[in-house]
């Protein structure tokens, strides 16, 4: 049975869940982040999972420094 028979007998039947809307939100204008004038001023944090082949899990918390002012003044020719 193809879907589209299945479509129309499961809605003969009344069986078909009502589909939601999706909800829409307002967007924001966020504010614009101040330039960085030195090193150290901006950091990421994040986890990171992975498993060893003998069963162990690992979890781990990292701490990096990102968006470094030196690092676009290095792309630049």
């Amino acid at each position: 049975m193809n879907h589209k028979k299945s479509y129309r007998i499961c809605r003969e039947e009344q069986l078909l869940v009502p589909r939601r809307r999706r909800k829409w939100i307002r967007q924001v204008a966020h504010p614009e982040q101040p330039a960085l004038q030195r090193a150290n001023q901006s950091w990421v944090m994040d986890f990171m999972q992975g498993g060893l082949a003998d069963g162990w899990t690992l979890r781990i918390r990292t701490l990096t420094a990102s968006r470094l002012p030196w690092w676009r003044a290095a792309a630049r020719p």
